[in-house]
């Protein structure tokens, strides 16, 4: 089936939102982390328990690189349909000699630092060098994969800000589940607001209620 894919095939694939986008967009807690990040010490300790909340600054800098993880997860089909699997071996062997050494540089931070480390190394090292390593050559380029990033980068943004207002605004003592829902509520709003304004939300989105309806018919 892959063999059968022309450059043209691929490139409306991986930047149109068609097939793998489709999964991932719509899942808006997990492609914008803002709320896991911002307001983990209301959604730990509400979901875990009060024993997890030394887990909460990992989990917090661990977030972050949910950003960019849908995309970067999805690069290796196109490694595939290209027909570049000595690359994608390569790139797996480098990306995981670059975790590796953010492990190693962490560690004398902790448990803490090494989620520091990891998360930053990915955002700021790992994933610019992947998209990359994609995007010199084949039907698309590193410009491509940067602009199906740019909305829900730009509306993570807006997300973060917008619940920092609401922890200043909410009461110290509201419930915790009142705040993971005001969070939650504001997070999926805004998300949906601004993956609407773009092309390539609305198309997402599109492709998120067709495969939704031919599950159903199935």
């Amino acid at each position: 089936m892959l063999g059968s894919w022309s450059d043209s095939d691929v490139a409306k694939s991986a930047t149109s939102g068609t097939s793998g986008n489709a999964l991932e967009w719509p899942k808006s807690t997990e492609n914008d982390p803002s709320l896991l990040v911002i307001c983990a010490d209301w959604v730990i300790p509400l979901a875990f328990g009060s024993q997890w909340d030394r887990a909460i600054p990992m989990f917090r800098w661990l977030g972050l690189a949910l950003l960019v993880k849908p995309i970067s997860f999805t690069t290796g089909w196109l490694f595939i349909s290209q027909g570049r699997m000595h690359e994608l071996l390569r790139w797996g062997l480098a990306a995981t000699g670059i975790a590796v050494a953010s492990f190693l540089a962490g560690l004398p931070w902790g448990a803490v630092g090494v989620a520091a480390a990891y998360s930053l190394s990915d955002l700021l090292i790992r994933t610019p060098i992947l998209f990359y390593w994609v995007g010199r050559s084949g039907p698309v380029r590193t410009r491509d994969l940067l602009n199906a990033g740019l909305p829900i980068s730009v509306t993570a943004a807006g997300v973060a800000a917008s619940l920092l207002l609401l922890r200043a605004w909410l009461p110290e003592a509201t419930p915790l589940w009142t705040s993971c829902l005001a969070g939650a509520a504001i997070t999926l709003v805004l998300t949906a607001c601004g993956m609407s304004v773009v092309p390539g939300g609305r198309r997402t989105f599109t492709d998120a209620i067709d495969l939704f309806r031919r599950k159903r018919a199935a």
